[in-house]
């Protein structure tokens, strides 16, 4: 048995101001299943059955900030140290097959696989998103903005002095933008991203 404290935050809520505090899950992006902007909490690789799920996220601690100023809503969301993906155990069930190659190959001394730099310093390697929301028309209309990291590694490769291949994996900053709507009708909505 063990004890793991799943998320625990701190929620203040007035008239047009929210902020939470703490360690959340938190969904950003409005499609279904497949959410291009959905980039704020890495994957839980624990269980890939439940991959489908709303949960397959694993909670990470950040500031979140709701503004509603009229009809439009601004949220901000600061991760005071980045959180990736963990590398899944050799031989387990949801080891994609690329890094199983690789681990083979590193076991037969064919190339060399090097540990990399997960960006794990507080603050320095913060994580920030921005979202501005609102509905007109009937529409739920919504710009994103994230700046951070790659939740899964990135291979570099170079030579060493032996000729062999050595890859180290690494986290690559990115910003990406987006944009997603949903319109409802009777009996339908539609949604994309």
């Amino acid at each position: 048995y063990y004890l793991e404290l799943n998320e625990a935050y701190l929620t203040i809520d007035t008239e047009r101001v929210d902020f939470i505090f703490g360690k959340k899950m938190m969904r950003w992006g409005t499609g279904d299943g497949i959410n291009p902007m959905d980039l704020i909490n890495p994957r839980d690789y624990r269980d890939p059955i439940a991959s489908a799920r709303a949960d397959a996220r694993l909670p990470i601690l950040l500031a979140n900030g709701i503004f509603m100023l009229g009809p439009v809503t601004f949220e901000g969301v600061l991760i005071p140290k980045a959180e990736v993906n963990e590398f899944p155990l050799p031989d387990s069930p949801w080891e994609p097959k690329g890094l199983r190659d690789m681990r083979r190959s590193a076991e037969s001394g064919e190339i060399v696989l090097s540990h990399g730099e997960e960006p794990d310093d507080w603050f320095k390697d913060a994580e920030f998103a921005f979202r501005v929301s609102t509905v007109t028309g009937g529409f739920d209309l919504a710009l994103l903005y994230y700046n951070g990291y790659t939740d899964d590694p990135v291979y570099y490769r170079d030579y060493l002095y032996d000729g062999r291949l050595q890859f180290t994996p690494a986290y690559p900053h990115y910003q990406a933008y987006g944009f997603n709507f949903a319109k409802g009708f009777e009996r339908i909505t539609i949604r994309g991203e």
